[in-house]
């Protein structure tokens, strides 16, 4: 979703850039008094100029600039994102950690969301993951959208404290090791119970995981 949203405003921005080179009239000239009170608009202008012949893709950046100058002329209650800076704020939030995140929402004014708003964003969005579950469609929706046919895959473990959790959302209980079918899958939702008898037996009896791939 990141990147085709990336792609679409790509071409959103090579069609205004079209436009605006084929009516120079829309011009907007800039004087020397202006220039020497707000130096930062000479390297805007150096900046609009490197657009057109920069090897890298500028996108994203441009859409962050354009958020930022929007947001910091209006009241904070009024910020608007657009949907990529959101999907960027919430991959920053969740690699970087909320402290990373906050850190760099104080130090940068009007660039990320509220903590708060991403939250809700994650909270609404429909990645939730449940335990032992192969997410197959979301890898082929992935490989369509990257046009891609090859794929690698390597296991890997990470050693964790051995705990239970409850999941609402799947209402089970997450930490025990799940057992596995002839297949050699695991069985989803093997935990779940109402019962604190079954779940004391549960503790008693089965082994609680030590490594989370």
């Amino acid at each position: 979703m990141f990147i085709n949203n990336l792609r679409s405003l790509n071409q959103r921005n090579t069609t205004y850039a079209d436009h605006r080179n084929s009516n120079s009239s829309s011009d907007i000239i800039l004087t020397e008094c202006l220039l020497e009170r707000l130096p930062f608009l000479k390297t805007l202008i150096v900046y609009s100029k490197l657009i057109a012949t920069c090897k890298y893709d500028l996108t994203f950046l441009n859409v962050v600039l354009n958020s930022m100058i929007r947001n910091l002329i209006t009241e904070e209650t009024g910020f608007r994102y657009e949907a990529v800076i959101r999907q960027f704020a919430t991959g920053l939030y969740i690699l970087g950690g909320r402290t990373a995140y906050e850190f760099i929402r104080l130090n940068i004014p009007a660039f990320l969301p509220s903590v708060q708003i991403i939250q809700a964003y994650i909270a609404a969005s429909d990645n939730h993951l449940t335990e032992g579950q192969f997410n197959y469609e979301g890898v082929v929706n992935y490989f369509n959208l990257n046009q891609t046919q090859l794929g690698f895959v390597a296991e890997d473990a990470t050693s964790v404290v051995p705990k239970v959790m409850y999941d609402t959302t799947s209402n089970t209980f997450i930490g025990f090791s799940l057992p596995l079918d002839s297949n050699g899958m695991p069985i989803l939702n093997s935990y779940s119970t109402d019962s604190f008898t079954r779940l004391e037996e549960w503790y008693t009896n089965v082994p609680r995981a030590t490594l989370l791939n």
